[in-house]
């Protein structure tokens, strides 16, 4: 990403990060997961669709601010014509990625803790929570990284403009 891109757009992954780590440790509050409790946020299609939405929004921005008015609009003519639809797919597609990866992940993990607390509510359920701790750690920094590589590739500057 380069250290110029990285300072401007650190307050957008940092925010990302710390919120979505917040959430995705909300559900290993005691009490909290499963059936009895709440799940967290991020166990939510909405919550991680809005998520991506801000990625989404924020990318365009960028592109648009990095490249300009030609640059922003040719990015989706490289490196030939004839593949406009495709790259116009994949613009929408990332974000939908984003949103269904976290969410995803972060409700099977919660699902499979709450069954494993049907089956036997002593043991398994520890042992899931200390693991989840690692999966919504990695789960976190997955949807930062992506949004950053996102972030680069829409940035880059070796568009032609004519």
């Amino acid at each position: 990403m380069g250290r110029k891109h990285a300072l401007r757009y650190f307050p957008l992954l940092g925010t990302l990060f710390i919120f979505i780590i917040v959430c995705n440790f909300s559900g290993l509050f005691p009490g909290a997961g499963g059936v009895r409790g709440f799940m967290p946020p991020t166990a939510s299609l909405s919550v991680t669709a809005g998520f991506s939405l801000v990625v989404f929004i924020g990318l365009q921005m960028a592109a648009f601010r990095e490249l300009g008015v030609k640059g922003f609009f040719a990015r989706f003519f490289k490196p030939v014509f004839f593949m406009l639809p495709f790259l116009l797919i994949d613009e929408f597609v990332r974000p939908m990625s984003l949103a269904l990866r976290l969410y995803g992940n972060i409700y099977g993990e919660e699902t499979v803790t709450a069954q494993l607390y049907g089956i036997l509510p002593v043991g398994a359920p520890l042992l899931m929570m200390a693991l989840s701790l690692l999966f919504c750690t990695i789960q976190t920094v997955v949807f930062t990284m992506l949004t950053s590589i996102y972030l680069e590739e829409v940035t880059a500057h070796d568009i032609e403009v004519r």
